[in-house]
């Protein structure tokens, strides 16, 4: 389920978007959703048969052939388009069993009739779309609280579009926080050195060699803080195992995350060593 969810988000995005509500749509507007959308993005609606276990695509003709669809006059057909976005959702559902039909009708009379009222947007181009924007004139003009998902998602993977934003935030926000974290942590590390490095000034100036600093960084600051850096890559990895196949793109993200983790180590201990170092040549002699 993870890696569909993945593959939904990598090929399909938010170019077809499904909107549905378990409120009441008796007053909704579908025209004027469509133009607060924007020009170029059309709205289709959703309709289930329980009993067959068909699920069809209700638009009118000029729709159908700017998605590039022979419009279905008689019977609702199986849907072909050369739309590229529409095209992947057709191919995704239809891995899990589900056939996408395409039909012909009017859809604001089929939102206001249906039990469980639902839209598919998508723009003509196959770009992306807004997830807040799709929501926002869901809100407005279908009915008071609605839910705005990636169309293969719905249902059958157990993802959404939503949900794909709340973990992108989610990323932003984990990031932000333990920058926070190594930030403080660094300045404590750093400072506690410091204090040392003053006591390390006997020994400097007796020695005439103020390399000891470094030294005394790199075993105190440097080591540890790549021995964190390694395990946390290496428990990383074990943890996500799990969860996600493509073991390269994996690789290639622990890499960059590990490469900036001992970057950041050899910095502190660089500035430590030498912050010190500024501490302990004005040490003089003292009787004490």
């Amino acid at each position: 389920m993870s890696d569909r969810v993945e593959a939904v988000e990598e090929h399909l995005g938010t170019s077809v978007v499904q909107v549905s509500t378990t409120l009441s749509t008796t007053t909704a507007d579908v025209a004027s959703f469509e133009s607060d959308l924007g020009p170029g993005v059309h709205a289709l609606a959703v309709t289930r048969d329980p009993r067959s276990g068909r699920t069809d695509l209700v638009a009118d003709c000029p729709v159908w052939r700017d998605l590039g669809v022979e419009c279905p006059t008689a019977a609702p057909a199986e849907l072909r388009t050369r739309h590229a976005g529409l095209a992947q959702a057709a191919e995704l559902e239809r891995s899990v069993g589900v056939r996408l039909h395409a039909r012909t009708g009017d859809v604001t009379k089929t939102v206001r009739t249906s039990e469980e009222a639902a839209l598919v947007v998508l723009a003509q181009d196959g770009r992306q779309l807004s997830l807040s924007r799709v929501h926002r004139a869901a809100n407005a003009h279908v009915a008071m609280a609605t839910d705005v998902q990636v169309f293969a998602m719905v249902g059958t993977f157990g993802g959404s579009g939503e949900g794909i934003a709340a973990g992108r935030w989610l990323e932003l926000l984990s990031v932000a926080g333990v920058l926070v974290i190594v930030v403080v942590a660094g300045i404590g590390a750093v400072a506690q050195f410091v204090r040392t490095g003053r006591e390390l000034g006997p020994v400097s100036v007796l020695s005439g060699n103020g390399r000891v600093y470094y030294a005394v960084s790199v075993w105190s600051l440097l080591v540890p803080t790549a021995f964190a850096v390694c395990a946390a890559v290496a428990v990383t990895w074990y943890v996500t195992t799990p969860l996600m196949a493509d073991s390269a793109d994996r690789l290639s993200a622990l890499s960059a995350v590990g490469a900036a983790g001992l970057a950041c180590a050899a910095v502190m201990a660089w500035w430590g060593a030498r912050t010190a170092s500024a501490a302990g040549l004005v040490w003089r002699p003292r009787n004490d």
